[in-house]
């Protein structure tokens, strides 16, 4: 896989504002995500910008490897419009109550389920991130062993949670995967499981 969507996550996270030392400040990051930094050196998603957010709601996605399904995530989430870099194997939601993204990448180049929680990590951690691996399981989507990551990612100051599924076989890989602040995750890892479960295999 060229380039897995975590990394290009993580490494695009530079904040397109100066911080002044006693204000919150409000920045946008490369790939156009709101957040709000503090002066005690924390951020969290701008939710006011969240919520003026508008894209397309219930839109189809499949992706590109037809074997694999992804259904509609519901009126909870949105799809978000392509970014010319996405190419046709990406796609982010975002959830529309709680500050949550999600992402879709599905990839033709045949890999092992092993290998690419290896290339995951590879890329976490060569975009700058320093990643701890909460969980590394297996769990049954549509009767087969598909790889579940949970890990954390720090990066330029910004603390965040990943949870990821993926499989990996001669026919292609995906990754379905949830991120939030790492703080705030475990308020909303029920959405991000029902997003998961929108995932099975042919």
């Amino acid at each position: 896989m060229r380039q897995t969507v975590l990394a290009i996550l993580l490494s695009s996270l530079a904040l397109s504002a100066t911080a002044a030392a006693a204000e919150k400040i409000r920045a946008v990051t490369e790939d156009g995500r709101k957040v709000v930094l503090t002066p005690d050196g924390k951020w969290y998603f701008d939710s006011a910008a969240s919520s003026a957010l508008k894209g397309p709601v219930g839109e189809s996605f499949q992706p590109v490897v037809k074997k694999f399904r992804f259904d509609d995530p519901g009126a909870d989430w949105t799809l978000l419009p392509k970014r010319e870099l996405d190419g046709v194997h990406k796609r982010t939601f975002q959830h529309k109550r709680f500050p949550m993204y999600a992402l879709v990448i599905s990839e033709e180049l045949p890999l092992t389920t092993v290998g690419m929680k290896d290339l995951i990590v590879f890329n976490m951690q060569n975009a700058g991130s320093t990643v701890n691996i909460l969980v590394d399981d297996l769990v049954k989507v549509s009767g087969r062993d598909v790889g579940l990551l949970k890990f954390t990612a720090s990066n330029k100051g910004l603390e965040f949670m990943f949870s990821t599924l993926y499989y990996g076989d001669e026919d292609g890989g995906i990754q379905v995967a949830c991120y939030t602040g790492q703080a705030i995750f475990h308020k909303y890892q029920d959405a991000c499981r029902e997003f998961q479960q929108r995932f099975s295999i042919n």
